[in-house]
């Protein structure tokens, strides 16, 4: 739930008769969400809220639709599109429970969030067409929570320092990525050959190391993420997860589309402590152990050998 932070919307939680119950409990009893836990038919926040909508008292969107509000089929569609500001980590097909997407790709870029940009990519991935991209004010991370990449993640020294200063972020299930500032290049090609981009990852654990990789590779291993994303979510939207053997196309050409396979890793040139500090970008030294590239599964790039 997105909320406007003014006091009496921020204490509304106090009308609610599970109140004392909730903060009495050792345990978490799923008081902020709706649907599910031990306050699924209880008097939960959703249920104040929605209270505080029907009496007129507040504006509660649900899926873009105003609480309360009945429209056609049609003006639901229009308004459910138009207020899609949260994003998931889970793919949601028809007839199917949700799943984690390995696909996720989510772009933060000088203060706007894109996720599911498409094949074309979004602005993390050098596509800068004006309303390029979904953008969202909000995602949610239930499933990647709990992975490696995010659960063994250690933000801190200059690689904290590194990310506090960076004016894009990307997000895929293997960690956060961003680019590093470009040298002083004596020519365009020069630049481009030497922009570089930095890669965190709990998945260097128990190692505290961050990575530096070149842009090139970072942006192949995206478009292929988005690439593959924009053909599942319209598999998806098809029904065809729901499709048989016998009758595997359900009618909609987007069942018979391919799905691109998951892009490798792009390779590494450079390994860091996280309390170290990068120097002028290299493609010649490494600082990385096969143990490491290992666990992390990728390879050393051929120029850092």
């Amino acid at each position: 739930m997105l909320y406007r932070n003014e006091h009496r919307l921020t204490t509304l939680w106090r009308q609610s008769a599970a109140a004392r119950r909730v903060l009495e409990s050792p345990s978490y009893l799923v008081f902020d969400e709706s649907g599910w836990g031990a306050l699924a038919h209880g008097d939960n926040l959703g249920a104040v809220l929605g209270r505080e909508a029907v009496a007129g008292r507040l504006r509660f969107m649900r899926g873009g639709v105003p609480f309360g509000v009945t429209h056609t089929g049609r003006e639901v569609s229009r308004l459910a599109a138009a207020g899609r500001w949260m994003a998931s980590d889970r793919r949601h097909a028809r007839g199917v429970a949700p799943r984690p997407n390995d696909a996720l790709v989510a772009c933060w870029s000088e203060g706007a969030l894109y996720v599911s940009a498409g094949a074309e990519g979004d602005p993390c991935s050098g596509y800068t067409r004006r309303g390029a991209g979904r953008q969202v004010a909000l995602l949610h991370l239930s499933s990647l929570k709990r992975q490696p990449a995010f659960s063994q993640l250690r933000i801190e020294g200059e690689a904290a320092a590194s990310l506090a200063a960076a004016r894009q972020i990307t997000l895929t299930e293997h960690g956060l990525w961003w680019p590093l500032p470009s040298p002083n290049a004596s020519s365009a090609s020069e630049a481009a050959q030497h922009h570089q981009h930095a890669w965190l990852s709990g998945l260097a654990s128990p190692d505290a190391a961050w990575f530096r990789l070149s842009s090139k590779g970072v942006r192949a291993y995206l478009l292929g993420l988005s690439a593959r994303d924009a053909a599942r979510r319209r598999r998806d939207a098809a029904g065809c997860a729901r499709a048989t053997s016998r009758h595997a196309s359900l009618g909609s050409p987007a069942c018979d589309e391919a799905v691109p396979p998951q892009p490798p890793l792009p390779c590494v040139v450079e390994c860091a402590p996280l309390d170290v500090r990068w120097g002028p970008p290299s493609l010649t030294s490494s600082g990385c152990t096969r143990r490491l590239l290992t666990r992390l599964g990728v390879a050393l790039c051929a120029a850092s050998l």
